[in-house]
């Protein structure tokens, strides 16, 4: 569920905590979160770039105090919004709670999604809120731990650039060329841009809700193990700003480990058997 953001401004957090997250049968993950006393489930977006997004009714129910930002959005329909914004006095998510945290909203945004994924959620945590440190995102154990660095290095490094508020993996495809791909963990089936397919690129389908969908299998590299990402091929024109072919999304995550480095500017991924 990418947008497009063009500023954004991002609060401080703990070096080090862990949370753990469930998969919903959208394919989407969801972790708790604690507000004011109260739990709350939260959405894990990396199409997000904000730290914390919060429903049109989350913020009545606070009676938390917004105003106009200077953020200006798009919609995968390139319909352009300016977001709400204000602030959390803290915000609990795992074992730790982070204060002083700038959020943001779309009029009734969050609250619409809700029903259309088919989980009632109040919360987003975008990329903005893991972007700054580095993070293991482990799919065999459904947990995130920020803060933290293996002792082992996991696997080959792909660089990638966060300089528009995502994560953008530069990876190589098949023929060897460059395929940016935005790492996107509320997209729940990998997509390709029409542009992009190459002729090597062989047809396969893939499954959703209980219905099976054309796509492409989409080799890439990782250094020492190749891996296969099973691709809607679609549309992606709204992306163009981001300069990306395509995005991985959380079809193709399951079974794996992630490793980023926030200073070094790479992702490390392993090929879980």
């Amino acid at each position: 569920m990418a947008l497009l953001a063009f500023k954004s401004h991002f609060g401080q957090k703990p070096n080090h905590y862990t949370l753990n997250f469930e998969i919903s049968p959208y394919n989407l993950m969801f972790t708790e979160v604690i507000i004011q006393d109260k739990t709350y489930k939260a959405l894990i977006d990396f199409g997000d770039f904000a730290q914390v997004q919060l429903s049109s009714a989350l913020i009545k129910e606070l009676k938390l105090p917004t105003q106009p930002s200077d953020i200006m959005m798009a919609d995968v329909n390139g319909n352009a919004y300016y977001l709400q914004t204000g602030k959390l006095n803290e915000i609990t998510v795992g074992d730790t709670t982070h204060k002083d945290i700038t959020f943001y909203s779309a009029d009734n945004e969050i609250d619409t999604v809700s029903q259309q994924v088919g989980t009632e959620f109040q919360v987003v945590l975008g990329f903005g809120f893991f972007k700054s440190e580095n993070f293991i995102l482990d799919f065999t154990a459904n947990k995130i731990e920020v803060g933290i660095t293996p002792k082992k290095l996991l696997a080959h490094s792909v660089p990638v650039t966060t300089a528009y508020g995502y994560l953008i993996g530069q990876f190589e495809s098949a023929n060897a060329s460059n395929l940016a791909l935005l790492f996107d963990t509320g997209t729940p089936i990998s997509q390709i841009d029409t542009s992009a397919v190459d002729p090597a690129f062989k047809d396969a389908t893939v499954s959703f809700q209980g219905h099976q969908f054309p796509s492409k299998q989409v080799p890439i590299s990782t250094g020492k193990t190749d891996i296969v990402l099973n691709m809607e091929v679609t549309d992606l024109s709204q992306l163009k700003p981001l300069a990306v072919s395509g995005i991985y999304g959380l079809n193709d995550m399951k079974g794996k480990c992630f490793f980023y480095n926030a200073l070094a500017n790479t992702l490390n991924i392993v090929q879980v058997d």
